[in-house]
């Protein structure tokens, strides 16, 4: 999972999945996991995601996929870790990101379009579309 928001969002859906059974990583551009959630998430999810999650990798970004292979990498492109994933969720800001369907179609990733990327939304539609979208993985 790649969040680019640093909000309770996706950290969420991370401790979703892992609860589910999968296999999660959770890689952030930010220093900290979910710097921009409210004061009870920052304390207390941390470490539940360290307790559920396979992977918390902070000041880092996805640099590319392959196949099953997810580098995991700093900004400026330092390598950190390979990653086995089958799916990789990106929480992106609620601007569509839809130029990366075609970067996503020619690696063959599947990826699921939701919330404001869709149609204008509140908040509470897109999170159920992320959930629907994440239950089906």
């Amino acid at each position: 999972m790649f969040d680019a928001i640093g909000a309770s969002e996706g950290a969420l859906v991370a401790e979703a999945l892992a609860n589910r059974g999968h296999r999660v990583h959770f890689v952030t551009p930010y220093e900290v996991v979910m710097p921009y959630a409210g004061i009870s998430h920052r304390m207390e999810t941390p470490d539940i995601l360290r307790r559920k999650l396979a992977g918390i990798y902070t000041e880092a970004i996805v640099g590319g996929a392959e196949g099953r292979t997810v580098w995991v990498v700093r900004p400026d492109g330092t390598s950190i870790t390979d990653l086995d994933a089958g799916t990789i969720v990106a929480i992106t800001a609620p601007e569509p990101r839809l130029e990366l369907v075609a970067a996503l179609e020619r690696l063959g990733v599947g990826y699921t379009v939701v919330g404001s990327a869709v149609a204008p939304r509140v908040a509470t539609d897109a999170f159920r579309d992320g959930e629907e979208a994440a239950l089906r993985l």
